[in-house]
């Protein structure tokens, strides 16, 4: 689960929500089927993704955000989670 909040000025967020999995070095491949998307009037959007059945390995969400204003000007940006070990 992700939780977006923006200034009061945005009024619209999109979010695209990856599982990722670590391969080496500087390598992270998405996972197939985990990748979830939404959309809000808003400038708090909340979203939500569950995947099952997943190989031991190092995983990271990415979360690639897009807002707009009220003036119509666009700003997206790309944060990542913390690193998880699954054993």
């Amino acid at each position: 689960e992700s939780t977006v909040t923006a200034t009061s000025s945005v009024v619209k967020v999109s979010v695209v929500q990856k599982l990722q999995k670590h391969w080496g070095l500087w390598i992270w491949n998405d996972v197939d089927n985990a990748e979830w998307s939404k959309t809000a009037n808003t400038f708090n959007l909340v979203i939500q993704g569950v995947k099952s059945g997943l190989d031991s390995g190092t995983y990271r969400v990415q979360l690639d955000i897009t807002m707009e204003k009220a003036d119509g000007s666009t700003e997206t940006v790309t944060v990542y989670s913390m690193e998880e070990v699954l054993e």
